[in-house]
């Protein structure tokens, strides 16, 4: 069995992950290729958990952060490059999921609280993020904390989801709207 040096460089940096983060990350070494310019990190009490049963691919110049949060991705999952996901209570991605390029994924904003310091400094306002199986979430996109996307749903390029997606449906806009239903 031959294996091609890019799949060969992601095993080793897969290893690494293990070794620098141990039970934090549940990382099946064969079933996730994470391209070498995509960092991954774990802070305070996060865990990254990827379920793979089948193969998942993450592509270049992202950034997947557990900043204290869970983040649990599911089986088949494609990631398009320059893609964030970032964590600080908890994002759950399930099957067949993918990502256009630049799409964004965030459980939590910036306090902004007049009178109480700068935004930076007012911590956050949490709420976690389902996405479900089958999900094709379209490039530039953002889906925001306390999102629910349920499965069979499409979001357009250049959307901002929030709220409840319903299954079987295609989303658009800023915010999203539904903007038609998928049919067999």
């Amino acid at each position: 069995m031959k294996i091609r040096p890019k799949f060969f460089i992601g095993l080793v940096r897969n290893i690494i992950l293990k070794i620098r983060y141990g039970k934090r990350i549940d990382l099946p070494l064969l079933k996730v290729y994470i391209h070498p310019s995509t960092r991954v990190e774990i802070s305070e009490a996060g865990k990254i958990s990827f379920r793979a049963s089948r193969r998942i691919y993450i592509d270049r110049g992202g950034l997947i952060r557990a900043s204290g949060g869970s983040i649990e991705i599911g089986s088949g999952f494609f990631m398009n490059q320059n893609c964030m996901m970032v964590s600080h209570q908890s994002v759950s991605i399930g099957s067949e999921v993918m990502f256009g390029p630049g799409v964004c994924v965030f459980d939590s904003d910036h306090s902004m609280k007049l009178g109480c310091g700068a935004f930076a400094n007012q911590g956050y306002e949490k709420s976690p993020v389902a996405i479900s199986n089958n999900v094709w979430i379209g490039a530039n996109s953002v889906v925001t904390r306390g999102c629910t996307v349920s499965s069979d749903t499409v979001i357009a390029a250049n959307s901002v989801a929030r709220g409840h997606l319903v299954a079987g449906s295609v989303y658009a806009g800023v915010p999203t709207k539904r903007v038609k239903s998928l049919s067999a």
